[in-house]
């Protein structure tokens, strides 16, 4: 490990769902520190969460797009009927933690203790407040269950009917890069050339985040997926590569650590009918859907910030 804190270049363990593998504010351990796993800012820093005082670095990109418009979102959406695409958010710019907010997320868990139980939903009566968790001898009764999985998930769990194609979804895979011998500013590059497989590369200058990093940077190449266990072969990280370096927006060759991930619910679609009225009755029942996955809601930083200082 050099005097930076990043180790040689070595790819991920493998893919995985995030709500397998923490939280996706837990992020990524790169050497000795972390960066998260999609790039996050907020418009309006909060300085202090439970207590804590968080500084912040700005974040003002430089804008480039290549190809057209039309393009771009139809590689970004596959198809799907977004909510939002919180891609084109990040071109006006704002403030990400020093620290990033993998360090702000672990610092706030640390500051959290709870009773705990853990394991698989095996199988629930909601109407009669019992759950049956795997690893435990008895069915735990609840007078209120709160609910941040994936609302998929715990439907299917819960053996709720509803028509799989009421919540829909794309899939990112993300390839994190970081890169040495970089003098340049803060960039997002949209993407709409339909021969390229990325619609998203993000460029964050790390020289304002660590000292020992003046001459790095972090950088997200983000490409949508509709079928993430069926669409991505083991060559497909050398595809993007390729890509990456036919734009000519970063020298592939200044690589210094890489990692390779899924987020499986990257960019949350529409709710049908059928689907709000699944929601109604989870309510009914007494259960509490929170984050942005549990209550199938894309929400701001600022928006999910401002629920913890309540």
């Amino acid at each position: 490990q050099a005097e930076d804190g990043i180790r040689d270049v070595e790819r991920s363990r493998g893919l995985g769902d995030v709500y397998k593998r923490q939280s996706l504010f837990h992020g990524v351990d790169i050497g000795d520190f972390c960066v998260d796993r999609v790039p996050m800012h907020v418009n309006k820093p909060i300085n202090t969460l439970l207590g804590e005082y968080v500084e912040y670095v700005r974040f003002k990109p430089d804008i480039e797009f290549l190809g057209t418009e039309t393009s771009y979102e139809n590689k970004v959406s596959k198809g799907i009927q977004l909510q939002r695409n919180w891609f084109l958010e990040l071109s006006s710019g704002g403030y990400i933690p020093k620290k990033f907010w993998c360090k702000v997320f672990r610092d706030l868990k640390r500051k959290v203790s709870v009773a705990r139980y853990y394991g698989e939903i095996k199988k629930a009566n909601l109407e009669r407040r019992l759950i049956a968790v795997s690893y435990e001898r008895e069915v735990l009764t609840y007078d209120k269950l709160v609910i941040s999985l994936p609302l998929p998930y715990i439907i299917n769990k819960l053996n709720l009917r509803v028509n799989g194609e009421s919540f829909k979804y794309v899939s990112l895979f993300i390839n994190l890069l970081i890169i040495d011998n970089y003098v340049g500013e803060n960039k997002v590059i949209y993407v709409g050339k339909t021969h390229v497989v990325p619609h998203t590369i993000i460029i964050i200058n790390l020289s304002d985040f660590n000292e020992r990093l003046s001459n790095y940077a972090l950088v997200y190449v983000m490409s949508s997926v509709k079928h993430p266990y069926v669409d991505i072969k083991g060559e497909f990280f050398e595809r993007i590569l390729v890509d990456v370096k036919r734009l000519g927006i970063v020298n592939v060759g200044n690589i210094k650590a890489y990692r390779v991930f899924m987020e499986k619910y990257g960019l949350l679609g529409i709710l049908d009918d059928e689907a709000v009225d699944v929601l109604n009755t989870l309510r009914g029942y007494d259960v509490v859907l929170l984050g942005r996955l549990g209550s199938w809601k894309e929400v701001s930083i600022n928006d999910l910030l401002t629920h913890v200082q309540v």
